[in-house]
């Protein structure tokens, strides 16, 4: 592969593990945890909205959407474990859950109509 585009790629993971080595992650996602962590749904906004800006730095989109959500899972929960058996297991149990949805009622009654 001689293609110089790809060499760009390793930088932008080094770009972001030494934003990660200087502490600026977790300044920005407490900063932005600060702001938000009053409303409803802050700690996912903040999430988000870090995690975008991390990713607005880096210029990788994964490079952001990984590691930053995993990053604080871990602080709130404590073991990697944890939160990949809940990663694994919630959208097993949404699959299953979907099958047990009822039809919404405007299309019911259309259905009648």
């Amino acid at each position: 592969m001689t293609d110089y585009q790809l060499s760009a790629i390793p930088l932008f993971i080094f770009m972001a593990a030494m934003l990660e080595r200087a502490g600026l992650i977790e300044e920005l996602f407490d900063v932005v945890y600060k702001l938000l962590g009053g409303l409803r749904g802050g700690l996912a906004s903040a999430t988000i909205i870090s995690s975008t800006i991390l990713a607005a730095m880096v210029g990788v989109i994964g490079a952001a959407a990984g590691p930053l959500p995993f990053g604080i899972a871990f602080d709130l929960v404590g073991s990697y474990t944890d939160v990949l058996l809940s990663l694994a297991v919630l959208p097993l149990a949404a699959a299953v859950l979907v099958l047990f949805l009822r039809e919404p009622a405007a299309l019911r009654q259309a259905a009648e109509d």
